[in-house]
């Protein structure tokens, strides 16, 4: 294991290092022996969690959901109508007329 591959395992498992997989736990602490430095990222990871967890959380103002998906409703355009493809047992009238382009109609339109 190299200094990234800690840090990034660090990252994914969070500070306590009894909770990582054995073979990263074991890959880990050897890398901390030879290079104690690393203790002091596993310490403010510890120091980051504690920080966060102290913190109140954040709530979203009531509707703020429903609102969203309103508007994001309002401004997308309908999607245009698709024949649906021929069956296996369409006949071949029907597989040629369902490969012709169509004209697709937008809402109010004739």
């Amino acid at each position: 294991m190299q200094r990234l591959d800690f840090q990034d395992a660090l990252d994914r498992f969070g500070a306590d290092l009894g909770r990582w997989p054995a073979a990263e736990r074991a890959l880990a602490q050897a890398l901390l022996r030879e290079d104690p430095s690393l203790g002091e990222l596993v310490a403010e990871a510890r120091r980051l969690k504690s920080l966060v967890a102290s913190t109140a959380p954040v709530r979203a103002p009531a509707g703020l959901a429903d609102r969203i998906v309103s508007l994001a409703a309002a401004s997308t355009p309908p999607l245009p109508r698709v024949a649906s493809p021929p069956t296996a047992d369409a006949g071949p009238r029907e597989r040629l007329r369902a490969a012709e382009p169509q004209k697709v109609r937008r809402p109010g339109e004739r």
